[in-house]
């Protein structure tokens, strides 16, 4: 099966926990599909030492994207360049936090790529499904997303 991307957010120099879930979320479907997990992380410099962190975390590659106009997250600079990359790699799932930022990224990037997505989720299956909380977290659904990337 594909290959994991996650979209590893980052500030001022260090990874927040969620994103460190995300890599771990990454890991768990990569291994149930039988791909490989990848990182991806965002800056206009100096990405080196994330970069190195994200691989000790058991990223196999992690994807440095360099820019001036990615220093500070924006949607119309991001967006585009995420979108070349899941192209260029094949990658079949992308994975990002339930932050702000990863609540804005998503849908632009799945807009852009024609993908399905899924929001706020709590669970990826090897089958394609994903688990999340529904109605104040009172019932769970079980998705089926249709289509790559996912």
């Amino acid at each position: 099966m594909g290959d994991v991307l996650v979209f590893a957010e980052h500030a001022h120099g260090k990874f927040p926990k969620s994103t460190l879930v995300a890599f771990a979320a990454g890991k768990d479907i990569a291994a149930k599909t039988g791909g490989s997990c990848h990182a991806v992380v965002a800056g206009a410099s100096g990405l080196e030492a994330l970069a190195a962190e994200a691989a000790a975390y058991g990223m196999k590659t992690v994807f440095q994207l360099e820019h001036a106009r990615l220093e500070h997250y924006v949607a119309d600079a991001y967006t585009p360049a995420l979108a070349e990359l899941v192209k260029a790699k094949g990658i079949e799932t992308v994975i990002a936090t339930a932050t702000a930022i990863g609540k804005d990224l998503t849908p632009r990037l799945a807009a852009r790529l024609g993908a399905p997505l899924a929001a706020d989720i709590s669970g990826i299956n090897a089958d394609g499904t994903v688990t999340r909380a529904m109605y104040a977290g009172n019932v769970f659904a079980t998705i089926k997303l249709e289509g790559s990337p996912r």
